[in-house]
């Protein structure tokens, strides 16, 4: 199981002798690194994609440095979507830019730790090229309003509508992560004001980082009732502390809560917008900023380790922010425009410029006669597709 690169026409050529074997040898270091369940399932499924291209688009098993840009051609146009997701078909290829960027991001750091673990004489992993991501799709991040409101229309109408309604609703008030919400318990809700509102204690984020985290008196009324129906749900499991489950008393996991959520999509006809658990996140975040302007406020609720994680990734400011934070010598009347320009001469239509040429057919003088350079009225001919009429009349003259 040696991975070693070879020489092949003064080009290195990186070989992976038994890739799936080097993968899952990754994957258990990761968990003595106490890496967390989703992170391991982002890591896999990452990893998976990138031995199913090492399979199927090189014949010969070598990568070369041209080679690996061909990954992110595959990723973007020929991946399947959701082959990495048994039971949901589709014939939708190319995964959006920013799974594109994580995933590449990832076998970055696959190789980066081969490299460590002296399995490879150098790092390869500034082969692969990551992405940019342009505002455009961290824009389309955000889920509107009218979705939102129709994801709680149709939580309310579902077998178990309460908790539905909760779910949907602390993921909108709070930007919790669906990992965060799986987990959470019972005794980490309370109830701080007689109208509902409160906060979620101890709250375990990423990096072991524990925060608190506040809700709107209008989620905690709704929690509360959830929590009195809950009851009747966990009577076979007195001993189950997690506060969303199923009916019959198990714990909801991520990946179900994400099931949930899809099955409310469907429910309300919004399935082909964004409404995923993330976008929530990032729907909450922005929605913050845009009214408090605090980052560190925000930074801190959602358990990022710097400040610097909210601004660029989580807040999209939309046009109305930006022109209300607009601010330059011309607003603050610091300069002042000319109030009186002088008129600018429009360049003749093609009919005038025509008639012209059949008139008088030299550059200079229909420079002259239009307020152009000869080049200029040259350059105009040239775009109204007068070139060849202009040496007819030259032949005619």
């Amino acid at each position: 199981m040696l991975i070693t690169p070879q020489l092949q026409l003064d080009e290195d050529v990186l070989a992976f002798p038994n890739l799936v074997q080097w993968i899952e040898r990754y994957l258990d270091d990761c968990r003595l690194r106490l890496r967390s369940d989703e992170t391991l399932l982002h890591y896999g499924c990452a990893l998976k994609r990138f031995s199913t291209w090492y399979e199927s688009r090189l014949s010969d098993g070598h990568i070369t440095r041209q080679k690996a840009r061909d990954f992110v051609y595959w990723l973007s146009r020929v991946k399947r979507k959701f082959d990495d997701h048994p039971g949901k078909p589709t014939s939708d290829t190319g995964l959006s830019p920013v799974t594109v960027r994580r995933t590449i991001g990832v076998v970055r750091t696959f190789l980066t730790w081969l490299y460590e673990e002296r399995c490879l004489p150098r790092d390869f992993s500034f082969w692969f090229p990551l992405p940019q991501v342009t505002n455009k799709h961290i824009n389309g991040k955000t889920v509107s309003t009218a979705t939102l409101q129709a994801l709680l229309d149709a939580a309310a109408q579902s077998e178990l509508p309460l908790r539905d309604v909760a779910i949907v609703a602390l993921l909108a008030d709070t930007g919790l992560r669906r990992t965060e919400l799986a987990t959470l318990r019972v005794e980490q809700v309370h109830w701080l004001e007689a109208d509902g509102k409160g906060c979620l204690h101890e709250v375990m984020g990423k990096g072991e980082l524990m925060r608190m985290i506040p809700f709107s008196a209008a989620v905690g009324q709704t929690i509360r009732h959830y929590v009195d129906v809950r009851r009747l749900y966990v009577q076979n499991l007195p001993d189950t502390q997690e506060l969303f489950v199923q009916q019959n008393g198990q714990p909801l996991q991520a990946d179900s809560i994400y099931q949930v959520l899809r099955r409310i999509a469907k429910r309300a006809g919004v399935e082909d917008q964004v409404w995923n658990t993330h976008s929530l996140r990032h729907s909450f975040a922005t929605h913050f900023w845009q009214v408090q302007r605090d980052t560190k406020s925000l930074s801190i609720i959602l358990g990022h380790s710097s400040q610097k994680i909210t601004e660029d990734i989580y807040v999209h400011p939309s046009a109305e922010d930006l022109m209300d934070a607009h601010i330059s010598p011309v607003s603050t009347g610091s300069i002042s425009l000319p109030k009186s320009l002088p008129q600018q001469r429009m360049p003749p239509c093609r009919e005038t410029l025509a008639a012209a040429i059949r008139t008088e057919p030299n550059w200079r003088a229909l420079g002259r006669q239009f307020d152009l350079s000869d080049v200029g009225v040259r350059k105009l001919a040239q775009r109204y597709g007068l070139l060849e009429e202009y040496q007819t009349a030259r032949q005619l003259c």
